[in-house]
């Protein structure tokens, strides 16, 4: 998606069901039920599970679906990166 653009209301959604789950995940790591090793294994997860579905998406050639996927892939690589500097 375009920086500006818009959301359709099916990806806004998951946008913020998503932002929901990290706001969950960071609240766990300031209050000690998740350690900052646990969140880190979280993140190799997800982006295994991305990188897997990009991959199912593009074969597929869902190009709305696989952009979606891209750009959360993209965010999950920079938390994780930023995580382990």
């Amino acid at each position: 998606m375009a920086k500006g653009e818009r959301p359709d209301p099916v990806t806004k959604k998951l946008w913020q069901e998503c932002m929901k789950r990290k706001n969950d995940i960071e609240a766990a790591c300031g209050s000690g039920e998740m350690t900052p090793e646990q969140y880190i294994d979280g993140l190799k997860k997800q982006v295994d599970k991305d990188t897997k579905l990009l991959d199912y998406f593009i074969k597929a050639k869902d190009l709305p679906k696989a952009r979606i996927v891209k750009e959360r892939l993209d965010m999950v690589k920079n938390e994780l990166t930023e995580m382990s500097q």
